[in-house]
């Protein structure tokens, strides 16, 4: 049997200082009120697994992740479980922005003076074709959880800060991703705003609705590709034990 670890609801964190090594202290990912549940349809309800099973693979954590997993897993006939040990997409999912893009938190610059410049640009150009594959794999799912591309805007907050964004939009276009380099004037003509520079990517994909709903949408066509072969559901819920 595989194991794929996604996601789950709580992280579970071993402090030998504060507690004896066999407890484990429990630390919540949200707190609060949250939004995507005012917008989305009911969740779904899954069965608790309360007897032993067995699958090829056994796919771990109900969120983005590992409903996605799961889904090009029964896509290719591989007999597959996804098990979650709260609601389906109650974790990180549940409070994420929505937004998917290839650019992240560390820019190109950064990535090739922190790891060299053939692990950072084959690390962008991963996450480039993976959102390129979302997108078409997200029509096969209902209007609602389908991926659209849109345009971001990533501007420089000061003017110190638009000499940093310069460079990273000469590395972006070195290794041949899009971005639009735009001035301050550019900026205020197209938005309610101004801001000395920006990087102006286009087509970066969102979803229409919630991530939620892209979690559902990936289970259900799971369980119904799944109930073609083998009766037993594709994703279940564990026990509670706490």
């Amino acid at each position: 049997m595989m194991f794929l670890i996604g996601h789950t609801n709580d992280i579970l964190v071993n402090n030998s200082d504060l507690i004896p090594l066999k407890e484990w202290l429990i630390l919540k990912l949200h707190s609060g009120h949250y939004y995507w549940p005012t917008v989305s349809p009911k969740p779904n309800k899954y069965p608790i697994l309360n007897s032993d099973i067995s699958c090829n693979v056994l796919v771990v954590g109900g969120g983005v992740s590992g409903a996605i997993t799961a889904f090009l897993l029964t896509q290719r006939n591989i007999d597959t479980v996804l098990v979650e040990s709260h609601q389906i997409a109650s974790g990180s999912s549940l409070v994420n922005t929505g937004l998917l893009q290839f650019s992240n938190d560390k820019t190109l610059t950064s990535l090739i003076h922190t790891f060299g410049e053939q692990m950072a640009v084959h690390f962008y150009r991963l996450c480039r074709d993976a959102i390129q594959h979302l997108i078409h794999l997200s029509q096969e799912f209902p209007e609602d959880a389908r991926l659209i591309p849109r345009s971001s805007l990533y501007f420089a907050s000061t003017t110190e800060d638009a000499d940093m964004l310069r460079e990273e939009h000469s590395t972006l276009q070195r290794y041949g991703f899009d971005g639009s380099w735009w001035n301050e004037d550019q900026i205020s003509t197209n938005f309610p705003f101004k801001k000395p520079a920006a990087i102006l990517t286009k087509g970066t994909p969102r979803s229409t609705l919630m991530p939620s709903f892209i979690v559902w949408s990936n289970i259900q066509f799971s369980r119904e590709h799944e109930s073609m072969k083998n009766p037993r559901s594709a994703a279940v819920n564990l026990p509670k034990t706490r």
